[in-house]
């Protein structure tokens, strides 16, 4: 098994668990205990998480340099 098969792998299996997490929380909290309103809430009392988040998803989305051959 190759590290990039690793690594999606475990992506999926932290989506999942984010997942699974939200609809108990939603379930269990009611909706101000789930990641959703966690986030929009943190980002309203500190911006620079927006711009954060940004930058991450600039980061992961952003078309890089083919050096391994993947298209």
């Amino acid at each position: 098994m190759t590290w990039r098969t690793r690594t999606a792998i475990f992506c999926v299996l932290v989506l999942a668990v984010c997942i699974a997490w939200d609809i108990l929380a939603r379930v269990f909290g009611g909706e101000g205990a789930t990641i959703s309103w966690l986030v929009i809430d943190s980002a309203y009392r500190w911006p620079i998480l927006s711009f954060a988040a940004g930058v991450l998803c600039g980061h992961l989305f952003w078309r890089a340099e083919n050096k391994t051959g993947v298209t």
